[in-house]
C-alpha cells in the first residue's frame, strides 16, 4: 500500500471527505440545469467538488454532458474560446471524427483549427485566430445551446478558476456578453468556480444568469469531525495509531485547510513508525514552514511596508487598525495607508475578511511570519 494522504492533486474515492451534502445540492443543479457559482477560499476543494458532482450527476441522468474548462493561466479572450469550445465539443461527441465533423458545422466561418496531429478525442484541440474571433464571438458562447438543441442533449458547462476572467481586457464587458446569451439558454446551464474576490463577486452578481436563475454556493470549512475520522481510518489502514487528540491537533494546526491538512498528515505519517504523538505532528507543522520559505519569503518582499506594518498588525491580534494608537505602535502612516493595504492585500488573495475578521488565506503563511519573519 502507498502513502494514505494526497494532496497537491484532485482528491477521489476514499481521500474526499467532508462534502456530501454539497456534492448532493450540486448534481442536482447538474441534472435540474440550474446555474451556480461556487465560491470558497483558495485550497478548499471547489475543484475536487466539480469532479465529485459531475461524477454523481452523470450516473443520474444519461443525457447530461458535463463540458469541464479549467482557465488557470488563461489571459487572452482567444484562450478562452480555445478551451470553451473544445470542452464543449469534446464533451459532446463520442469520438474524433464526430469532435472535427461538429467543428466544421457549428463552426462555419471561424478561424477554428483543429489539432493537426490529434490521433483521438483527448488530443483534440482548437485555436483562434483574434482577428476574425469578434464576428463569430456571439455564435461560440451559444455553442452549447445549439449542440443541445441538436443533439437532444442538457449541456452543462463547468468553468473552474473563473477567476482569471478578470484578467482578460474589458473583462467587465466580457462578461456581461456571456450572460447576455447564457441567460437567455434553455438546453444549456451554466456553473461558476472561481477563489472568492470582492471585485469579481460583485460583477458576478449582477449577471442575470446567476442572480435571477441561478444560486450562490459559499464553501466552508470541512468540519474537523470529518477530518479526524478520515485520518484516524487512513493511519490504521497502514498500521499505524493516531489517536483523537494528535488528529484534532493536526487540523487545527493547518486551520482546516484541505491541502495542508492531506500535507501535514502525511509528513506526520511518514515520521511515524507505530503511535503519532502530538510533538511529531508539531515537527511536521514546522518542517512545512521551513520548505515553504522562499516561496514566502519572496511573497513578503514584493510587498510594501505598509503592507508589512498591516500584517503584523493583523498577526497580533489588532481587529481596529485606524486608531491612533494602533497606527503608532505598527508604523502605519495613516488609516487611509491602512485601508489601501488592506484591499492591496485581499486583491493578492492573501487576506480576507470574514464575519467582519481580517483573517490570512493560508494559514501557513500566517506561522511563517509570526515564527520566523517577524520574530
Amino acid at each position: 500500500m502507498g502513502m494514505p494522504f494526497v494532496f497537491g492533486k484532485i482528491a477521489e474515492n476514499q481521500d474526499f471527505i467532508g462534502r456530501e451534502k454539497e456534492v448532493s445540492t450540486l448534481s442536482a443543479n447538474f441534472v435540474y440545469q440550474k446555474n451556480t457559482v461556487v465560491l470558497s477560499s483558495r485550497g478548499w476543494g471547489k475543484s475536487t467538488l466539480l469532479r465529485k458532482a459531475s461524477s454523481t450527476a452523470r450516473s443520474r441522468d444519461y443525457q447530461l454532458r458535463i463540458c469541464m474548462i479549467s482557465l488557470d493561466g488563461v489571459n487572452t479572450v482567444e484562450g478562452f474560446f480555445a478551451k470553451y469550445v473544445e470542452a464543449i465539443v469534446k464533451a459532446t461527441s463520442k469520438t474524433l471524427e464526430e469532435a472535427v465533423s461538429g467543428v466544421r458545422k457549428y463552426l462555419q466561418g471561424t478561424s477554428a483549427m483543429t489539432g493537426a496531429d490529434a490521433m483521438s478525442l483527448d488530443e483534440f484541440s482548437l485555436s483562434f485566430d483574434s482577428s476574425a474571433l469578434t464576428s463569430v464571438m456571439d455564435n461560440l458562447i451559444d455553442l452549447p445551446e445549439l449542440i443541445a438543441k441538436d443533439k437532444n442533449l442538457k449541456v452543462v458547462v463547468c468553468i473552474d478558476d473563473f477567476h482569471y476572467v478578470s484578467n482578460l481586457p474589458n473583462h467587465a464587458e466580457f462578461m456581461s456578453r456571456l450572460d447576455l446569451h447564457w441567460s437567455n439558454h434553455k438546453g444549456a446551464s451554466y456553473c461558476i468556480c472561481y477563489d472568492t474576490n470582492e471585485l469579481l463577486d460583485h460583477e458576478v452578481k449582477r449577471m442575470k444568469t446567476f442572480s435571477e436563475s441561478g444560486t450562490m454556493m459559499y464553501l466552508d470549512k470541512i468540519p474537523s469531525s470529518a477530518f479526524v475520522s478520515y485520518i484516524r481510518n487512513s493511519f490504521a489502514d497502514t498500521g499505524k495509531y493516531i489517536d483523537d487528540e494528535a488528529a484534532n491537533l493536526l487540523v487545527s494546526l493547518v486551520e482546516n485547510h484541505p491541502h495542508y491538512v492531506q500535507q501535514l498528515a502525511q509528513l506526520s505519517w511518514l515520521r511515524t513508525s507505530v503511535v503519532c504523538p502530538n510533538e511529531t505532528i508539531r515537527e511536521a507543522h514546522s518542517a512545512i514552514a521551513d520548505q515553504m520559505s522562499l516561496v514566502f519569503k519572496t511573497l513578503t518582499e514584493s510587498l510594501t511596508w505598509q503592507q508589512m506594518c498591516y500584517l503584523k498588525a493583523i498577526l497580533n491580534g489588532e481587529t481596529v487598525i485606524s486608531t491612533s494608537d494602533v497606527l503608532h505602535r505598527y508604523g502605519i502612516s495613516s488609516a487611509t495607508s491602512a485601508s489601501r493595504s488592506k484591499a492591496a492585500l485581499i486583491a493578492r488573495n492573501i487576506i480576507a475578511v470574514k464575519e467582519g475578521k481580517v483573517v490570512f488565506l493560508d494559514p501557513i503563511y500566517s506561522y511563517w511570519l509570526k515564527t520566523r519573519y517577524f520574530k
